[in-house]
């Protein structure tokens, strides 16, 4: 999420965990975008780097079972574009409960 610190890294693989503990297999794009090279730390997105960013986050989405809402998801132009392909595509969502 651009604007929020670290790009809500730490939030994502909070969830990661928590929800992998309750038997969940996820698909985190925190996790997709450190595989790929990119550094929340130090790393600014370019344009280019936003495309790669958009399709594997849409691929994962496209690949779940289900989607899980972080808190503050209405604040993310990403989110909400997840949300909105998942709905079209009859992927259900639910609000992320820690």
């Amino acid at each position: 999420m651009t604007g929020v610190p670290f790009f809500n890294f730490p939030a994502f693989f909070a969830a990661q965990i928590k929800l992998e503990k309750r038997g969940y297999r996820v698909i985190n794009p925190a996790q997709m975008d450190q595989a790929a090279g990119f550094n929340p730390a130090t790393d600014k997105v370019t344009k280019p780097m936003m495309m790669d960013i958009i399709k594997r986050d849409l691929d994962g989405v496209l690949k779940a079972d289900m989607i899980a809402m972080l808190p503050g998801w209405e604040k993310s132009k990403g989110a909400q574009a997840e949300l909105a392909v998942a709905t079209w595509a009859g992927i259900p969502a639910l609000p992320y409960l820690p």
